[in-house]
């Protein structure tokens, strides 16, 4: 080296070291894990006055930080073959002012202090006093297992263990670790670069069951001195298996009225079920994602008797258990039944009652009551009793049935007979005539009858009230009464009266005289001779007063007519009055 250049070369470190032109941009500490990458940062800068065209960059290690050491050993050198390995390299590129050092696969000997210097076109050289101190720890990365489905048991799942590197040149391998009882394979790892990563990954696919559940499967990375593992426990999905129902007073085949009850509903489902119980169709209780769920009857009753249900159900599936729960109790319900007859009670009709009650233990005893005005009598015992043939003078008795059994008695409501019959017209039927016409319909039936006025141009109903023509009815128990009122003198009249239930009908024909005398229907047709009878009688009677003898005429005042059936087979009867 000649010496102006040895001058100017003394004179540029002069310069750098008095700190004019000359610096690097370097982080302090740095921290790296065994057998994976470090890159150290590094940006450095020189005098603006110089522009050199060629750049070698080294790297210098040494152990400790003091003044009495030895040179530092240069561990990388741009321009050198034998210091450019596979650990070291610098790839941002000296020319742009970048001397960041890649160091792979780290040992715990990389454990130091690192300092750059850079050469300029062969003339400059300078070492920046800056210092990076390197950590390495132990290897502490692990991998990571993943699924894109759910677990479903029956279901083929997909596992993958992925290790991901920033390192090139990293040598991992992958392998599972299985319980025993998982089928064994060899799978191989795959090697992958996903932009400035590397990745290595390895998969597994199995049919989960249910002897799958919360077993463990791991996945382990080896490098050359180091390793690492991470494990899942496997949650299986699958519908509520049956749900087990256990009572708190179990070894209880029944309780007793005002005792207390408790059931436990109890399932295996993943995910955990929504349970509910139901009795006759009715929602006791319910729980949301849980898989018991209880059940408390604080103050049993009769009504509680019977068969409880417990639903599971989650989104694979429903599964449903039941319990029955028995309570001793006294009759209770006891009521009065018609059996051997229609649902109506006709006279004439065989009619036998039965007792129904409900009761635990059974009813072991029945008793039968009659009730008349003033008082009660026992009848007879057994579950049924016939009274044989019933009629109308039966509606005004009552019965009663008692049940018994060891826990006590109990009485039914009073049954009362409801003996239904056709409607018939009471003689009391007729017409006057007064003012007005008046005509009195009375019509006996149960059900009530309804009683219709048929007059020669119009038919008349319930309560009426139009030109000179009033009907007013009423009925009272099992009598109904219709009174027509018409307008009308001094003519002859004629009225039918009809009464019908849902058992037969009835029909009264009424005829009145101007006279107001009565004559059968039939003789009202030959009116027109009625003034020749008239004055036949008025000729009788001079002849008697002139001859001095008395005679006696004597007219009847009603005939029946035979009552018919109608096509039903209800009767239907006709009478005949004439006024």
């Amino acid at each position: 080296m000649f010496p102006v250049e040895i001058i100017i070369f003394f004179l540029v470190m002069l310069e750098g070291s008095c700190g004019t032109g000359w610096d690097i941009n370097l982080s302090r500490n740095l921290t790296g894990q065994e057998e994976l990458c470090v890159v150290i940062p590094c940006r450095y800068q020189f005098p603006n006055d110089v522009h050199p065209t060629q750049f070698v960059g080294i790297w210098f290690k040494q152990r400790k930080v003091s003044s009495k050491q030895r040179s530092p050993k240069a561990i990388y050198n741009s321009s050198s073959t034998h210091l450019v390995t596979s650990r070291y390299r610098m790839d941002g590129g000296l020319d742009r002012q970048d001397c960041s050092l890649v160091i792979n696969d780290l040992h715990t000997s990389d454990h130091a202090y690192y300092q750059f210097q850079i050469e300029l076109d062969g003339r400059f050289k300078f070492t920046y006093e800056k210092l990076v101190h390197l950590q390495v720890s132990a290897f502490r990365e692990i991998p990571t297992i993943s699924h894109m489905e759910e677990m479903l048991e029956g279901k083929p799942v997909n596992l993958i263990c992925t290790f991901l590197s920033h390192c090139e040149g990293t040598r991992a391998t992958l392998s599972w670790l299985l319980p025993k009882d998982f089928k064994r394979s060899t799978p191989k790892t795959k090697t992958e670069r996903r932009n400035a990563t590397w990745a290595f990954t390895i998969g597994l696919t199995f049919t989960p069951t249910i002897r799958h559940q919360d077993k463990q499967i791991g996945c382990q990375v080896k490098l050359s001195r180091a390793s690492s593992k991470v494990a899942i426990r496997l949650q299986i999905e699958h519908p509520p298996r049956r749900p087990l129902i256990l009572r708190e007073d179990r070894g209880l085949e029944s309780g007793h009225e005002g005792s207390r009850a408790a059931l436990l509903c109890s399932v295996n489902s993943q995910p955990a079920a929504n349970l509910t119980w139901i009795q006759n169709g009715e929602r006791l209780n319910s729980s949301v994602n849980s898989n018991q769920l209880w059940l408390l009857l604080p103050h049993l009753t009769y009504r509680q008797e019977g068969e409880y249900r417990c639903t599971a159900w989650n989104k694979h599936g429903t599964k449903t258990a039941s319990e029955k729960i028995t309570i001793q109790y006294s009759p209770k319900e006891t009521s009065v039944r018609v059996s051997g007859t229609r649902h109506e009670i006709r006279e004439g009709d065989n009619v036998t009652l039965t007792c129904f009650s409900k009761s635990n233990p059974p009813v072991i005893n029945y008793s039968w009551f009659r009730v008349d005005v003033n008082r009660t009598d026992f009848v007879a015992s057994g579950k049924s009793l016939n009274l044989g043939v019933v009629s109308r003078d039966d509606n005004e008795s009552w019965h009663y049935c008692r049940a018994e059994n060891e826990l006590g008695p109990s009485n039914s409501s009073l049954w009362h007979f409801n003996v239904e019959y056709g409607a018939e017209v009471v003689p009391q039927s007729n017409c006057t005539q007064g003012v007005d016409v008046e005509c009195v319909c009375v019509v006996t039936g149960n059900p009530p009858a309804n009683i219709t006025w048929e007059l020669e141009h119009k038919i008349l109903r319930g309560n009426y009230t139009e030109s000179g023509v009033k009907v007013s009815s009423e009925v009272r128990q099992h009598e109904a009464r219709s009174t027509l009122t018409v307008k009308q003198r001094y003519r002859e009249f004629n009225a039918v009266c009809v009464g019908s239930n849902r058992h037969g009908e009835k029909r009264l024909k009424l005829h009145l005289c101007p006279t107001g005398e009565l004559k059968p229907l039939w003789f009202g047709v030959f009116g027109r001779i009625c003034g020749a009878f008239i004055a036949a009688a008025i000729t009788a009677s001079v002849c008697w007063l002139l001859t001095g003898r008395a005679k006696k005429v004597t007219q009847p005042h009603q005939r029946q007519v035979p009552p018919d059936r109608d096509a039903s087979g209800s009767e239907v009867g006709q009478d005949t009055v004439r006024v």
